[in-house]
């Protein structure tokens, strides 16, 4: 029996209730790549457990037919795996035709070269996904 969480999770951000904010500036810099690679490269959502951040980002990933690459606490997280998953993105085909994803959640305790590098041009949006 499928647990109703995973029923019930918006497949777009169409289907995302709550934080209009959050999923406009989401919609708006996906969009942008579609003029080139914007200014802000990444997106790094900040908020407390539970409150959409994968769910959203998964949401952005189907509706921009992109694909996904997901490490998580369970996952090594030194530079070196960090090295390997980043020049996988940028060396497959898919990604450089139709954009990947990447999520990597609970971010302490990673590498702070690799979180300086990722949050250097990323656009923060903390404080936009709230409970």
């Amino acid at each position: 029996m499928m647990d109703w969480t995973e029923k019930y999770r918006p497949q777009s951000l169409d289907d995302v209730i709550g934080n209009p904010g959050a999923v406009s500036t989401l919609k708006m810099w996906a969009e942008s790549w579609n003029n080139g690679i914007p200014e802000k490269r990444a997106v790094v959502l900040i908020g407390t457990p539970g409150i959409g951040k994968t769910t959203s980002a998964e949401a952005l990933a189907r509706d921009m037919g992109w694909s996904i690459i997901e490490m998580n606490a369970s996952d090594q997280r030194n530079a070196d795996a960090i090295e390997d998953v980043a020049f996988a993105v940028q060396d497959s085909t898919p990604s450089r035709t139709r954009g990947t994803i990447w999520i990597q959640a609970r971010v302490r305790g990673s590498s702070s070269y690799w979180m300086r590098r990722i949050t250097s041009s990323a656009m923060p949006t903390e404080g936009l996904f709230r409970p």
